[in-house]
């Protein structure tokens, strides 16, 4: 959630924020963000260096005309959707054979008018720091309304920030599970006609089918109750519970809901039948159903808006624009690469988001917030069916997390290791197979081969310690150089159902990409690996020695046009063919081969390959541009030579087979430790009451036996135990960072931790707890919180409390959207392009 009291699920469609971070569905249990910075960045690069060619040209041109005419943006899709009113005043005249605005002015819009829009969404009021603000009806139902935001980042006008919020019943409680109308603020309490209309005893042939095929149940051998009973006392009641567990997210109100002869009913089901979705949505917009040239255009019912929340704030807040308000942001949590390596390579946290970290500007993240909630739902109601299933006696935690929960580490360990195997339990009502044996056998197959595993990564470890750690060195006699690929995983201790992640890598080739490693000859890559060799990367992405794509933007060359009506081809990733007759709808009025640059007195291969080699160096390392760079060669590796030694020795070096158990090379307990890629505040993931007074204790706690890269989040939730009974507070009042007492000149480590509470004499209280406990009784604490390593122990207390007023959005760390569809579309299209230009 967005911090503060809890917001209407569906208050926050979308917010694409200026810190690269896209966020959907905020407050809903669909939430997801993605974290698209280094794309945007991409972007900016791009843009960058379009913008110094045109002033090249042109050099009184500014960031308005430019973003206006020469660069997908929103600044150049609302001047050109007013049509014949658009600003077309340039100081460049006729200097460029191509601009970006083209396709639109002779194309998307020929023959309109103008599309008005609201005076206060619109190119001036963008450009002006305004930004753009509209509302429309988001149904004819309900008094309720989509608000659209659109602004720019910076002066440079490209970097865009969306905001699309909701207001209005539909948005506190559409799509809610629901048994009554009272529940529903307004809408009606009814099925969704074609999905959700049949009565659930009709659902049960399929429901009892699919659990079949998942080897969660088997209709000869177990009580039909145990998938279908609703009363509590017996079984799952799988639509029940999850109508509660769907409802929850709503309103914090987990009931058992859809009885056996109800149908599945929610909040506004009638306004969800596909049949009624244009009627419902789309009408209310009142635009017109055709359109004659030359005519000013509008939809009636998209109005100006003030920009004003329902909160209070303004749309356009810093606090909105740049994300701090917001706790589900997908961005990489706080760790640090060191030379020749990269910390969490790849990795899958406690709060949901999974990261693909690569290099500097090299990243891909992507969280749902909810994804832990779920898998401890989906666990949770597979062991309730597994329990009530034959003689209805429950299941050990270690047998059902290694057969029925094929998302956890248990059930790889148990399927492919050497392993001394759980005792089976309730065998004549489940002979059929488990759900662990279907997924297992679908990625592995089913042989019979066993992996011999190192001693702490083995299934018995993981069900006592609750982790896994191993290395594996195998790759580098494959590519020449040494490189190590650490792995830890571990349970995340708020949730069993939900493992966390990370993968290290360590050697020169694992920080080779961002930044690329330049050469000029292949005895320049020796010292990153011998089976590397110097590669011209522009000439191996097909471009000629001639060619300049960045020039071919503004240059491109002309073609006939085309007889086809649609006819483009694409040579990737650097010549895009376009031909299109003067009547396509997207065509353009002339036919171009943009990237393709034939100007001979404004081409210039040496320029684009200084600017692409500055793409994969400066940039990607985040350096100043470097405007010497001329060249494009890289360290790659020399795949003739890599095939050649995976061929020759590589495959029969890499493991032994007896009596098949497999021994693979370089498989083995780490040597050294792995330093915890986590987010402060990890395990304190409810944000303060808005607008309330917070009072922080803060203190110190020095404790032996741990290094920074072994407490890691096992130890971290362990500690925070620890502290809250010696503190008598809740845990989740408890925030805490780690660092290496040496620097210190102390043994271990030095945990800093921060008690928040309401008052200042609760504050008191807290600190009075602590500093009266005497050291031994903190070892004692610490070890029996799970922290056995323990020894001694230096505990300190501030007995000064730092006081906060708690803005109604903080920044809160936790782990934890005719011709006037014809804009519409328009819309939609340039957006897309705004962001897939990338």
């Amino acid at each position: 959630y967005a911090c503060g009291a809890k917001a209407e699920p569906w208050t926050e469609v979308l917010n694409l924020d200026c810190q690269g971070n896209a966020r959907m569905f905020s407050n809903h249990l669909l939430s997801t963000s993605a974290n698209v910075k280094d794309v945007i960045d991409a972007l900016q690069y791009v843009s960058d260096r379009l913008h110094d060619r045109v002033k090249d040209v042109c050099p009184s041109v500014g960031n308005q005309e430019f973003a206006r005419d020469f660069f997908p943006s929103f600044p150049l899709l609302l001047n050109q959707v007013k049509g014949k009113n658009r600003d077309q005043t340039t100081a460049c005249g006729n200097s460029f054979r191509w601009k970006a605005a083209n396709i639109f002015d002779k194309n998307l819009f020929k023959g309109l008018g103008s599309f008005q829009l609201p005076t206060t969404c619109s190119s001036e009021t963008l450009m002006a720091g305004e930004g753009c603000l509209l509302k429309m009806p988001f149904s004819t139902t309900a008094d309720s309304y989509l608000q659209v935001a659109v602004d720019t980042c910076d002066a440079k006008l490209v970097r865009p920030f969306v905001s699309i919020t909701c207001v209005g019943p539909l948005c506190a409680s559409l799509a809610k599970p629901c048994d009554s109308q009272s529940q529903c603020g307004g809408l009606n309490c009814a099925s969704i006609d074609g999905f959700l209309d049949n009565r659930l005893s009709e659902y049960s042939a399929d429901l009892r089918s699919g659990a079949e095929s998942l080897k969660l149940f088997n209709p000869e051998k177990d009580d039909a109750a145990c998938l279908t009973s609703v009363t509590g006392t017996k079984g799952l009641g799988l639509f029940s519970s999850f109508g509660g567990f769907f409802r929850k997210h709503y309103d914090d109100v987990a009931s058992i809901l859809w009885k056996s002869t109800s149908t599945m009913s929610v909040c506004g089901g009638d306004l969800l039948s596909p049949t009624k979705l244009v009627k419902q949505f789309v009408d209310p917009l009142q635009c017109p159903k055709t359109f004659g040239t030359n005519k000013d255009l509008s939809c009636g019912k998209i109005v100006a808006w003030d920009g004003k929340l329902s909160d209070g704030k303004n749309v356009l807040d810093n606090s909105r624009k740049q994300g701090t308000m917001f706790t589900d942001d997908a961005s990489r949590a706080t760790c640090a690469d060191t030379e020749n390596k990269l910390t969490a390579m790849f990795d899958i946290t406690c709060w949901g988001r999974v990261g693909l970290h690569l290099g500097k500007r090299l990243n891909a993240f992507v969280a749902v917030k909810h994804m832990p909630d779920i898998l401890k739902w989906l666990g949770e109601s597979a062991k309730t069916l597994s329990d009530c299933r034959g003689d209805g006696s429950a299941f050990s935690t270690s047998f059902f997390m290694s057969k029925f929960v094929p998302w956890m580490p248990s059930s790889i360990l148990e399927r492919m290791t050497v392993t001394t195997r759980p005792s089976v339990e309730k065998a004549t009502s489940v002979t059929d197979g488990y759900p662990q044996d279907e997924l297992m056998n679908w990625m592995f197959g089913d042989g019979a081969g066993r992996l011999q595993m190192p001693s702490k990564c083995t299934l018995s470890q993981w069900l006592s310690g609750g982790d896994c750690t191993l290395e594996y060195s195998g790759l580098s006699q494959l590519l020449g150089s040494d490189l190590i690929l650490r792995l830890r995983m571990e349970k995340c201790p708020l949730n069993e159902f939900m493992p966390r992640l990370q993968v290290d890598c360590e050697g020169k080739l694992c920080t080779m990409l961002s930044p690329a490693t330049e050469c000029s000859a292949d005895s320049d890559c020796a010292s990153v690996a011998s089976n590397m060799k110097c590669t011209d990367l522009a000439k191996e992405l097909g471009m000629t020695s001639a060619a300049d794509p960045i020039g071919g933007i503004l240059w491109p060359k002309p073609l006939p046009l085309s007889s086809s009506r649609w006819d483009y081809s694409i040579g990737f990733p650097i010549y895009i063919v376009s031909r299109f007759n003067t009547d396509s709808f997207f065509g353009l009025a002339d036919g171009v081969e943009l990237f393709h640059c034939t100007d001979s007195a404004h081409c210039n291969t040496n320029r684009f390959r200084g600017e692409f080699n500055n793409f994969l160096t400066t940039h990607a390392s985040s350096q100043p541009f470097d405007s010497t760079k001329n060249e494009a060669k890289f360290c790659t590796p020399d795949i003739d030579r890599v095939e050649t030694s995976y061929n020759n020795d590589w495959t029969s070096n890499q493991y032994t087979v007896v009596a098949d158990t497999y021994t693979v090379v370089g498989l083995k307990n780490p040597v050294a430790d792995m330093e915890i890629c986590s987010k402060e505040g990890e395990f304190s993931p409810s944000p303060p009451p808005q607008g309330s007074t917070m009072v922080t204790v803060v203190g110190t706690v020095s404790l032996d036996g741990y290094s920074t890269s072994t407490f890691g989040i096992t130890e971290k939730a362990a500690f925070i135990t620890g502290i809250a009974k010696i503190a008598k507070v809740s845990p989740t009042s408890v925030t805490i960072s780690v660092k290496d007492a040496r620097r210190h000149l102390l043994a271990g480590i030095i945990v800093e931790y921060t008690i928040t509470t309401t008052d200042t004499s609760a504050a008191a209280i807290i600190a009075n707890n602590i500093k009266v406990t005497p050291a031994a009784t903190v070892v004692t604490e610490m070890k029996a919180a799970g922290l056995t390593k323990v020894t001694t122990t230096t505990v300190t207390i501030s007995t000064t409390f730092a006081t906060v007023d708690v803005d109604p959005a903080p920044k809160i760390v936790t782990e934890s959207a005719a011709p006037s569809l014809q804009f519409l579309y328009a819309i939609i299209i340039a957006t897309v392009t705004v962001l897939a230009t990338f």
